[in-house]
């Protein structure tokens, strides 16, 4: 058994609080077997583990059986009609069904927080191939700010083909009658004044002539203090990943300094 080095100890010592997103993309083989491997531990540290197929779902694949020993711990939902183009046939409109089947679940299953991992396999296939709109992941930031905050919160796009049509009449039906626009956005630039603010084709002229009083909220989240922290520790976690005995191409990286949320360095 090989002992931890000093750099390891730190890094396990952390922490970790917040979520993670990986994306495993490009072309060829790897990226299920990958998520596997990340689900196989997520198991072995005592999380529940789901993984929602978009495409698989014509074949009995082997993962399946392997699924089996590990119920309830770990559970695969292989819900797509089969392969496409160019592997197969051309999507049609089960396809399209099946996707958007598969979306919900796995929408509701994030939100739920009932998993510790939540695998959405072939989800960049199914985007990619148009059997779900490229908009589709912004219901489910919408229903994790309604279930941590506990308050009526809509999400609308800027651009894009999100329908604003669909959340002005959600917006109606739930007898809201004052509205508070924020931007979900780093810095409330041009997007927040021509797009939100605007006084043509934007969210304050829409929302306005749908009879609704709106409240500008004109900082951007780069002013929020708890998302400048959440800037600071992943540039602390990285840090403390490279180890500070290594060298890079023989030259010995620089001395590193603690860096807090507030702190600016020239």
């Amino acid at each position: 058994m090989t002992a931890m080095t000093e750099d390891e100890h730190r890094i396990a010592a952390r922490p970790r609080e917040s979520g993670l997103l990986i994306v495993h993309t490009g072309n060829g083989k790897g990226k299920t077997t990958a998520a596997m491997g990340l689900a196989l531990r997520a198991v072995g540290q005592g999380f529940r583990v789901l993984m929602i197929q978009f495409v698989k779902g014509s074949r009995h694949y082997g993962e399946l059986e392997a699924a089996k020993h590990l119920h309830p711990r770990f559970e695969i939902l292989p819900l797509g009609l089969g392969m496409m183009r160019p592997f197969g046939r051309e999507p049609g409109a089960k396809d399209r069904e099946a996707a958007r089947e598969a979306w919900e679940k796995a929408r509701s299953a994030i939100v739920s927080r009932e998993y510790g991992m939540v695998i959405l396999d072939e989800i960049h296939i199914a985007l990619h191939r148009g059997l779900l709109p490229i908009w589709c992941a912004y219901p489910a930031l919408e229903g994790f700010f309604r279930e941590t905050s506990h308050r009526r919160v809509f999400v609308g796009v800027v651009e894009g083909d999100a329908p604003r049509q669909k959340t002005l009449d959600a917006i109606r039906k739930a007898g809201i009658r004052r509205v508070m626009l924020v931007p979900f956005m780093l810095v409330a630039g041009t997007h927040f004044l021509e797009d939100l603010a605007g006084e043509e084709d934007s969210w304050r002229q829409a929302l306005e002539s749908a009879g609704l009083e709106v409240i500008l909220h004109e900082k951007g989240l780069g002013l929020n203090p708890a998302v400048v922290e959440c800037f600071a520790a992943h540039i602390r976690e990285a840090l403390d990943v490279i180890p500070t005995q290594v060298q890079i191409g023989g030259v010995q990286p620089p001395v590193r300094h603690p860096v807090s949320a507030g702190e600016r360095r020239p």
